[in-house]
């Protein structure tokens, strides 16, 4: 009987720190480590656009797609873009003016050429194309 009386009261231990002091310790900054802000992923051009500059990344992958769409120029701050999974070919110069991406996945997208414009990419950081032609 004495040993079911220690789980108990180690259970209503690990309760309170869980339901009082944790949260007491988080809402006062001490605690040393908060949950990653998460990126809102837009899967159409019209979708992204109407954030305008809260638009950061575009997931296009699975469209279909045979070039690359115009409108992604329009938004300021796109950072990651995937066009993967789509009959691409020839990757449109257009990709240079997309000046903020820092991460570009054009996986199984069937690009066949990269335009020069791409070392415009300044800011790019990530570049996968697996299974590329």
């Amino acid at each position: 009987m004495v040993a079911s009386g220690k789980v108990k009261e180690t259970r209503s231990f690990f309760r309170l720190a869980f339901l009082v002091v944790l949260p007491a310790l988080a809402a006062s900054g001490c605690f040393p480590w908060r949950a990653p802000e998460r990126v809102k992923e837009y899967r159409s051009v019209q979708e992204a656009l109407a954030q305008g500059a809260r638009a950061t990344a575009v997931n296009l992958s699975g469209k279909e797609l045979t070039e690359l769409p115009a409108d992604l120029v329009k938004l300021p701050a796109l950072a990651r873009l995937s066009l993967r999974n789509n009959n691409l070919g020839a990757l449109s110069a257009a990709i240079g003016d997309l000046g903020t991406l820092a991460w570009l996945d054009l996986s199984e997208a069937r690009i066949t050429i990269l335009p020069d414009s791409i070392g415009k990419l300044t800011a790019l950081q990530t570049l996968y194309l697996s299974s590329a032609r």
